[in-house]
């Protein structure tokens, strides 16, 4: 693996994380 895609996955992870971080927000509003 080259260091742009590691930083490619480690950048989708936080953003999966964000969204999953999100739909619980709503779910508690």
């Amino acid at each position: 693996m080259t260091n742009s895609e590691t930083q490619l996955l480690i950048i989708t992870r936080d953003r999966v994380a964000d969204l999953q971080i999100l739909r619980k927000q709503r779910k508690v509003k």
